[in-house]
C-alpha cells in the first residue's frame, strides 16, 4: 500500500510514472521472491525438525566412572579375545570413588557406568578396553580386550586379577555399534 499512496500524493510526468510503476512491480516481485524464500526456509526447518524428532538416534550416555564396587557374580565366559582369557559378568555395579586416575593394585576394579538409548533390541555392542601391551595367559601380547554385549548392559569394568596386569599408562573403554564409537572414557593407571 505504501507504493500506491506514493503515486497518489506525488505529481509526476508520464515517463517518471512509467519508471515508478516498473519500480513498484520490481519491488513487489523482489518482495515476493523474498517472501517465497522465507516461506521455503520455514517449511524446510519444520520438516527437518519434525523429521529428526521422529528418528530414534542411538546414543550412549556415561552416567559415572571411577573405582567400581561390583555386584554379585553372575557368569564367567572363557574367550581368547580377553587378555586374561575370561570375562566375568557381575550384577549391579556402583562407583564408590569418581576418578580417572587409578592406582594399580591386585583386586582393584575400575570402569564406567552407562546406559544405551534407541538401539535395536537385538543390537550387538562391542565393548573394547585398550590398554598397555599385556602378555595374556596364552603367551600372546595384547593391547586390547574386547567382548560383546547388548543394549541392556549398564557398564564396563576391568579388575586387576594378577600382578602381570598391573600396567601403568592409558586405559580406554570404548562402546561400539556398527563400527561407530558411542561411549569412550580414558583412565590413567599409575603404579604405586
Amino acid at each position: 500500500m505504501a507504493h500506491l499512496s506514493f503515486f497518489y500524493s506525488c505529481r509526476v510526468n508520464v515517463p517518471s510514472l512509467v519508471f515508478m510503476r516498473i519500480r513498484v512491480c520490481l519491488n513487489f516481485l523482489l518482495d515476493s521472491a523474498a517472501r517465497l524464500k522465507f516461506l521455503l526456509l520455514v517449511a524446510f526447518i519444520v520438516v527437518y525438525v519434525t523429521g529428526c524428532a521422529s528418528v530414534q538416534v542411538p546414543r550412549c550416555t556415561i552416567d559415572d566412572y571411577g573405582l567400581i564396587q561390583r555386584g554379585d557374580f553372575k557368569q564367567q565366559l572363557y574367550d581368547k579375545k580377553a587378555a586374561t582369557g575370561k570375562y566375568n559378568f557381575w550384577g549391579a555395579m556402583s562407583v564408590f570413588k569418581k576418578t580417572d586416575r587409578i592406582d594399580a593394585q591386585v583386586g582393584t576394579t575400575f570402569g564406567l557406568l552407562f546406559h544405551f538409548e534407541n538401539f535395536p533390541a537385538d543390537s550387538i555392542i562391542e565393548q573394547e578396553i585398550i590398554h598397555p601391551p599385556m602378555l595374556d595367559r596364552f603367551g600372546q601380547i595384547r593391547t586390547s580386550t574386547t567382548y560383546s554385549s547388548n543394549s541392556s548392559f549398564l557398564g564396563s569394568s576391568y579388575t586387576f586379577d594378577r600382578p602381570s596386569e598391573l600396567l601403568a599408562g592409558e586405559w580406554t573403554f570404548i562402546s561400539k555399534f556398527d563400527g561407530q564409537e558411542f561411549c569412550k572414557k580414558r583412565f590413567i593407571v599409575e603404579l604405586k
